[in-house]
């Protein structure tokens, strides 16, 4: 656990196997923790810190993947290496959507 201080008796970890959460989400998890009545998770900045960026990370991979799918359709790859195999095979879908993905991005050689 890496929070031995805010998790003292080493229970109420959001990822641990037991499954006692059920259907609550990550951020709802993490606004309960916040409204605690001790106010010990709020004044750890570094656990507001590490959590946030769990949370944005998981952010990313959900849209990043509902992207794939829109570009590639409901058949689009599922992991890091069948898209990467599929962009290799250069079908025009996946061209495209490098492409669009990449608009804005500065020139490498510029910076």
């Amino acid at each position: 656990m890496a929070f031995p201080t805010l998790f003292p008796d080493g229970k109420g970890d959001y990822f641990d196997d037991r499954g006692t959460f059920g259907d609550v989400g990550f951020a709802e998890y993490l606004e309960h923790l916040l409204h605690l009545r001790d106010g010990r998770f709020r004044r750890n900045k570094v656990f507001i810190l590490v959590t946030h960026n769990i949370y944005m990370r998981q952010r990313v991979r959900a849209e990043a993947g509902y992207f794939v799918r829109k570009q590639l359709g409901d058949d689009a790859p599922v992991d890091a290496r069948a898209a990467i195999d599929a962009l290799r095979t250069g079908n025009d879908a996946s061209q495209a959507m490098v492409h669009q993905g990449s608009q804005g991005l500065p020139n490498p050689r510029d910076l």
